[in-house]
């Protein structure tokens, strides 16, 4: 499975390094929505944690709320690129003891200090909403107490470098996804006979609302 990626990757499209940033801050968006519901579950949804959730939602309703329809495409075919990984990567951390919310916050966390890397950053159009997500995002990172959060995730930074770099976006559109319903779906699903199952076409996902 060590190249697998790249068989979810298309060479069509011209993807330039602002777009993909825009693109990885809407994979951000995806988990945020869920990010909501794993708070509520922990009964964790209230008090200032209200008040980051508007912040949030206030930049990313500026960043998505006007985009033309071959950005949204870019958009959703970086979700339907990374969803595996995501969902890999999220198993994990709770295998080390992170809740299911804190696991969303440490993943939403590393494509954030992924996009801060850019070299051309400084001139991105959205940095001012990229900042203003990254800060919340900080400050509830930082009340993560278990040290399982400084995991570096080398899996999902390597990759998201490695095909950022070649502008590499994935073949199909995926409006949205959510960690609990592929788990969900893994679990049903029989293995195949080399006993791993990667699922390949997109599913539509309704929107979740705040």
């Amino acid at each position: 499975m060590k190249d697998y990626l790249f068989g979810r990757t298309t060479s069509s499209l011209q993807v330039g390094t602002f777009l993909y940033v825009s693109g990885l801050l809407y994979l951000s968006r995806n988990l945020f929505y869920e990010l909501k519901d794993e708070l509520a579950e922990e009964k964790r949804f209230f008090g200032i944690v209200l008040t980051y959730n508007r912040t949030l939602q206030s930049a990313y309703t500026t960043l998505f709320d006007e985009v033309t329809d071959e950005e949204e495409d870019v958009y959703q075919r970086i979700i339907y690129l990374y969803k595996q990984i995501i969902v890999k990567e999220h198993k994990k951390l709770t295998r080390r003891g992170l809740s299911r919310a804190d696991a969303i916050i440490v993943l939403i966390n590393k494509i954030l200090d992924i996009i801060g890397e850019v070299p051309s950053l400084q001139e991105y159009p959205n940095k001012k909403e990229y900042i203003k997500i990254k800060k919340v995002i900080d400050k509830l990172y930082d009340n993560i107490r278990n040290r399982s959060k400084k995991s570096k995730l080398y899996t999902l930074t390597n990759w998201i470098k490695k095909l950022m770099d070649m502008e590499l976006v994935g073949k199909h559109p995926l409006p949205m996804f959510s960690i609990r319903e592929e788990e969900k779906k893994k679990e049903k699903l029989p293995l195949s006979d080399s006993g791993i199952r990667i699922d390949d076409e997109p599913t539509k996902v309704t929107e979740l609302e705040w």
